[in-house]
């Protein structure tokens, strides 16, 4: 009887550590894209001014599990960074085209979800992780595990030009 119950309780434990895999990110994709603006300013004299070059960092993260992942932390370049989250509903996502022409586009597979998490830059910035320069990493928790997800360097999308 004892024998058939250790049978038991690790069928049982084989099973949870099984179901737990599930729920995993099963595609991962860190984009970087620079913002230029389409006008060159001047200043009253005629001389060109120089302007900041924003960049945006977002990441696309496709995941098997019901509960959406909450994340803590982000690290980028020796700076700490705030996520945003947003489900994507769409099956397939336009992101935009590489520095090369490449055009990419993002299909999740059938039951899965979807995540944008977009990246800004906190005001307090104190990175308190090691970070090297082109690496992100995401802390956080999900399904009451915690987690950390790292990222290699960023895919490089064409500038986008506003007006």
């Amino acid at each position: 009887m004892y024998k058939l119950y250790l049978i038991y309780l690790m069928v049982l434990v084989g099973l949870a550590s099984c179901a737990q895999s599930n729920y995993r990110f099963k595609q991962r994709y860190f984009f970087a894209q620079q913002m230029s603006f389409g006008r060159e300013l001047r200043n009253p004299q005629g001389q060109p001014l120089t302007r900041k070059q924003d960049t945006l960092y977002f990441v696309y993260l496709e995941t098997s599990g019901g509960e959406e992942p909450q994340f803590t932390a982000a690290f980028y370049k020796g700076k700490a960074f705030q996520t945003a989250v947003y489900p994507v509903n769409e099956d397939t996502v336009h992101v935009g085209s590489t520095i090369a022409g490449e055009e990419i586009v993002i299909r999740k597979n059938t039951g899965h979800q979807l995540l944008r998490l977009e990246l800004t830059e906190a005001r307090e910035n104190e990175a308190k992780n090691p970070v090297s320069q082109n690496t992100l990493i995401l802390n956080g928790h999900w399904h009451a595990q915690p987690f950390q997800l790292i990222l290699k360097q960023p895919i490089l999308l064409a500038a986008n030009i506003k007006g």
